[in-house]
This record gives C-alpha cells, sequence and structure tokens, in this order.
C-alpha cells in the first residue's frame, strides 16, 4: 500500500483511515485533560499550602479527568488497547479466535447503542428544541434538571460537562461499527 494515494485506497481502507484519525484526536483531547489534571492538582497543592481557599480547583480536575478518561477509553477500543481479558483465547485454536472477537465486539456494540439510547432520554434534546431552549421549562416539564443544575463550587450548567458521555457513546459504537465492517487484516494488525 505503500505509494498509494487516497482516492485508490478501498472504502474498508478509508473508513479504518477515519477511525484512526479520530482515535488520534482523542488520544491528542485526551492528553490535554491528563495534563490539565496535573496542572489544577499540583496548582490545588501549592493554593492549599498558601491557604488560600480555592474551591472550584477540586471540581474542575474531577471534570477534566472523567473527559480524560472517557476519550482515552473510546480510542483503547479503536486500538484495541483497551482492557481486556485474553487468557482463554491465549489458550484456544486460532479458529476459534476471531469467532471470539466478533463476539466480544457485538456486546462492545449493543453497549454502545444502550449508551446512545441513555444520553439521549438523560439530554432530550428535541423536548428542548420544543421549549425554546428555556432550561427552567425543560425541568419543569420533564423532572430532568441536566441544563438548569449549576456545579457545585464555579456556576457553570453542568451538561456541558457531561456532554462526554454522547460522545463517548457515539465514538465508542463507532469505533465497534469500524472495528465490524472493516476489521484490520493480519499484515494490518502487525503494523500498530
Amino acid at each position: 500500500m505503500t505509494g498509494s494515494t487516497d482516492h485508490t485506497l478501498s472504502w474498508r481502507d478509508q473508513l479504518r483511515r477515519i477511525d484512526q484519525t479520530i482515535a488520534g484526536v482523542e488520544k491528542v483531547l485526551a492528553s490535554i485533560f491528563c495534563a490539565l489534571v496535573c496542572l489544577l492538582i499540583v496548582a490545588n497543592i501549592v493554593i492549599r499550602a498558601a491557604r488560600i481557599p480555592v474551591y472550584w480547583i477540586d471540581e474542575a480536575a474531577i471534570y477534566a479527568m472523567a473527559w480524560m478518561a472517557f476519550l482515552a477509553s473510546s480510542a483503547a477500543v479503536q486500538s484495541s488497547e483497551h482492557v481486556m481479558i485474553d487468557l482463554f483465547t491465549k489458550n484456544m485454536p486460532p479458529i476459534l479466535v476471531k469467532p471470539l472477537e466478533t463476539a466480544v465486539n457485538l456486546l462492545l456494540l449493543f453497549l454502545g447503542l444502550i449508551l446512545i439510547a441513555c444520553a439521549y432520554l438523560w439530554f432530550d434534546p428535541f423536548t428542548l428544541m420544543a421549549l425554546n431552549g428555556d432550561t427552567h421549562a425543560f425541568a419543569e416539564r420533564t423532572f430532568n434538571f441536566i441544563y438548569s443544575e449549576p456545579t457545585a463550587s464555579f456556576n457553570a450548567p453542568k451538561a456541558v460537562f457531561w456532554l462526554i458521555m454522547p460522545i463517548f457513546s457515539l465514538m465508542l459504537t463507532f469505533h465497534v461499527l469500524i472495528k465490524l465492517i472493516a476489521p484490520a487484516t493480519p499484515e494490518q494488525e502487525t503494523r500498530k
């Protein structure tokens, strides 16, 4: 495949390339959030040593860590670097390994679809749009305070920080779909 251009790649190769690009972006963003977590923790240590109360740093570090974890988890699924137990597959005949990997990917796809449905129900975007974005009317009608509940220490809507859930759900599902419809060849697997 060396020397080939994008327009000569098969649709499966193009899908895998898009998948890798998205995972690369997720890894960069996860690294940025990791650095932010470290900076916030160091800042918190210094500020506490100086006996200056800055309450929002703890909460910001928690949200940054959540974004980092979900972005890194999604990227790990794409590259098959996620936590898995391979005790059984190492001792199985090679002919059984591929169907088992497919079964695991189907379970991950099912999980991703459930998470998408849960995020949709939780955020309920169409009801919010029907109410012209009025978050208080949304809370009164649905008893769902996702858009009107502020963070504990800095007055920002929690929904902004919870957006990682639908993002993660969509990206997890996308990565698993690519694994199912455009699986990497053994040569591509060894190049990772």
